[in-house]
């Protein structure tokens, strides 16, 4: 269980130069490291496994391995560090711990790892992961940070298409929200006709707080606090994604319940008049909730 450092590595990589073959070689390196790392223990809550495999692994990456090994085997090297990486990385995404996540994958010792096919494949799918915890400013910053270089306005506009796009079901939901007010609707519909202000701000106001903490608490499903990890930040963090994606799906509702309002203007199923505007706010709160409601729960099904 103890840990193994960069100076471990260089005896350890001397020694094995008594070998005269660069193939014992790599097989005897191989069988250390499979042994040491299964001395580290395995991913759970407690902080101090999880430290030592990643330290294990920053020390692999630490090593002077490039001045022992031929290309073959400081290929061999760098796969078994990818293997290990992955291992590791995907067992703290499963485990929902966030900050360890981007932690591995912010680290410059590893940039390497990112020219292998197999982390290039599931590199949709660590996006997906972030997205689904409504985290589009680090995954764009993961985005750049792991294949481009410098600004470009297209690839930002990509980045919040696919950001968008992965929400597809709770727009949809939205749409069916602001439909289902005309024919549920009818007492918020009365209070704007009436010029009710209060009542109207009040559903209006409800339905977004009612969504944040929805969101909220999706978000708590999906997500664990590590032991290492500032309770005060991580909370933070998650409101402040909250607050992106509540205000844009805000937005969005509010532009699709005026074009409603709009469609339906020649007709009394909306209100006209100084009573147009809460109308409008009325449905969108009530839309809001609606949506975001039935959206989140049809994408967790």
């Amino acid at each position: 269980g103890g840990k193994v450092g960069k100076s471990n590595w260089d005896e350890i990589f001397n020694r094995i130069t008594e070998f005269p073959t660069q193939p014992m070689r790599r097989k005897l390196l191989q069988i250390i490291a499979n042994h040491l790392f299964a001395q580290t223990g395995k991913t759970g809550l407690n902080e101090k496994k999880w430290g030592n495999r990643y330290s294990y692994l920053r020390s692999m990456a630490l090593s002077s391995y490039r001045n022992y090994l031929d290309e073959e085997g400081i290929l061999a090297w760098e796969n078994h560090i990818t293997h290990r990486w992955m291992e590791l990385l995907k067992e703290s995404m499963e485990s929902g711990f966030e900050t360890r996540v981007q932690a591995m994958m912010d680290d410059p010792l590893f940039h390497f790892i990112y020219k292998n096919q197999e982390v290039q494949s599931v590199l949709h799918e660590i996006r997906s992961w972030f997205y689904d915890r409504y985290d589009v400013i680090y995954t764009h910053k993961l985005g750049k940070q792991m294949n481009e270089k410098g600004f470009s306005m297209k690839r930002e506009l990509l980045t919040f298409r696919s950001y968008l796009l992965h929400f597809t079901n709770v727009w949809i939901a939205l749409v069916i929200g602001a439909i289902l007010m005309l024919d549920f609707g009818d007492a918020w519909t009365a209070l704007a006709e009436l010029g009710d202000t209060t009542g109207i701000l009040i559903t209006f106001f409800v339905g977004i707080a009612a969504a944040g903490i929805y969101l909220y608490i999706n978000l708590k499903e999906k997500t664990r606090n590590a032991p290492e990890d500032n309770l005060w930040e991580r909370t933070i963090s998650r409101w402040s994604r909250i607050g992106l994606f509540l205000g844009i799906s805000l937005v969005y509702t509010l532009v699709l319940t005026s074009l409603l309002w709009l469609l339906f203007s020649a007709t009394d199923e909306v209100v006209h008049g100084p009573g147009a505007l809460l109308h409008i706010l009325g449905w969108t709160g009530f839309a809001l909730l609606i949506g975001i409601f039935f959206g989140l729960l049809s994408d967790s099904s």
